[in-house]
């Protein structure tokens, strides 16, 4: 059965593609189709950001935990803080990442193929290296048609997603797609966006970001 997520890669806060242009990165959520997504629904695995740690090592993956380390980081709290919150928050609601789902379950084992597959996507939807390829680099004041910016990431990426504008500058890229299976099998499928990201057709700012910055500064 297909489930269906979505999941960001631009903003303000995690996963940097580049000093200057880091994006907030949600990992992917189960969403409602409505503009509305389920949140934080198992308190009892709501592990601390040293538990997930803990987990990725107990597997092996010091190379993801590494990686998460560097590119997975918010302007506002440690990074295994950031990680706990979006675990809590989102990770919880992904029902294959259930404990009755694994054989053998120790606790807090599910974060390992869920961060797994959050930082897959992430290097498999470089948003920001999709643009640059087009020519289309965050700037204070040039400014970009919508359907040039879309183009350019479905030409890499093979997905269109949802481009998200306050005030007429870009804040968020948002991707909706349909999880084929257990979605740490990594099986997706584009799917439509449920909400207007309410850019204009010409003229999208695209400001640089920096890391515990803001834009622009």
């Amino acid at each position: 059965m297909a489930s269906r997520i979505r999941g960001a890669s631009t903003g303000s806060g995690a996963f940097p593609p580049s000093p200057s242009a880091p994006p907030h990165s949600p990992p992917p959520r189960p969403d409602l189709c409505s503009n509305r997504y389920y949140e934080s629904c198992d308190a009892s695995r709501a592990y601390s950001g040293a538990q997930i740690a803990s987990a990725l090592r107990a597997a092996g993956d010091q190379s993801l935990l590494e990686y998460m380390n560097t590119y997975w980081v918010s302007d506002d709290d440690a990074p295994e803080e950031f990680w706990a919150h979006e675990w809590k928050t989102h990770g919880t609601c992904v029902s294959t990442l259930e404990p009755a789902c694994f054989k053998e379950y120790t606790e807090a084992q599910e974060v390992v193929p869920y961060f797994a597959t959050v930082v897959g996507l992430f290097k498999q939807l470089d948003t920001y290296g999709a643009l640059a390829a087009a020519g289309i680099t965050p700037s204070e004041d040039q400014t970009y048609a919508l359907e040039d910016m879309q183009s350019a990431v479905e030409k890499a990426t093979g997905f269109v997603p949802d481009f998200t504008c306050r005030d007429g500058a870009l804040t968020t890229v948002m991707y909706y797609l349909n999880a084929q299976g257990p979605l740490q099998e990594g099986q997706f499928v584009q799917s439509r966006a449920s909400r207007s990201g309410g850019c204009p057709e010409e003229g999208v700012g695209y400001p640089v970001k920096r890391v515990g910055g803001g834009e622009g500064d």
